[in-house]
């Protein structure tokens, strides 16, 4: 998925307009419409801006991942007799449930953010 394409979904989920969006981001429309349609690249100061707004992650936008949230911001990340993810003394994920892509990007996540 494109940059632009997760900025229309997101925005769709807060049920904005582009001109509400627009407005809030502090562009005009038609910026934020060019952004949409791929027509025009974000800057970095826009890009984390956006992600800001929506409360994601950058990696999230590109669509590098499908977690919306920085799984950087976490604390004390592990993986304990490989099959749990800890964080702040927390179970997040057991990993026996989930399939061996999914684990194999967990731990790739894990091995970027340790």
């Amino acid at each position: 998925m494109k940059v632009g394409e997760r900025i229309i979904k997101l925005r769709k989920e807060l049920k904005l307009t582009q001109g509400e969006l627009a407005k809030k981001l502090g562009i005009p429309q038609t910026t934020l419409s060019n952004y949409e349609t791929g027509s025009r690249e974000l800057g970095n100061e826009m890009l984390v801006k956006i992600a800001d707004f929506f409360s994601v992650s950058i990696d999230y936008l590109f669509g590098l991942t499908e977690c919306k949230q920085n799984v950087s911001t976490y604390n004390d990340v592990f993986i304990k007799n490989d099959n749990a993810i800890i964080t702040n003394g927390k179970i997040l994920e057991n990993l026996n449930t989930l399939t061996p892509d999914k684990k194999d990007v967990i731990y790739k996540m894990i091995n970027i953010i340790s």
